[in-house]
């Protein structure tokens, strides 16, 4: 996951870093949101035609799962931002 660091290393990031670091995590977050909408959408069409869907719920699921670490990454460089305060 390009971004995604692991918590020890952000308890050594400076406030410049980890505001840094929060503003890629919101940037993923919003592009996870897009991509997960597309897939839904795609799904979808995919249901209506009378295709096999499980490949595209099956990276839809792959993109929910993405998405929660992404989120979780967030609230760990918030909860550092506070600690830091």
């Amino acid at each position: 996951m390009d971004g995604l660091v692991g918590c020890a290393t952000i308890e050594g990031m400076n406030e410049d870093l980890l505001r840094q670091h929060l503003e890629m995590a919101d940037r993923q977050i919003a592009e996870g949101n897009k991509r997960i909408a597309k897939q839904k959408a795609i799904i979808a069409e995919l249901k209506r035609d009378g295709h096999d869907i499980r490949k595209a719920e099956g990276l839809l699921q792959t993109l929910l799962d993405s998405q929660a670490l992404h989120e979780t990454h967030r609230r760990t460089i918030l909860e550092q931002l506070l600690a830091n305060s």
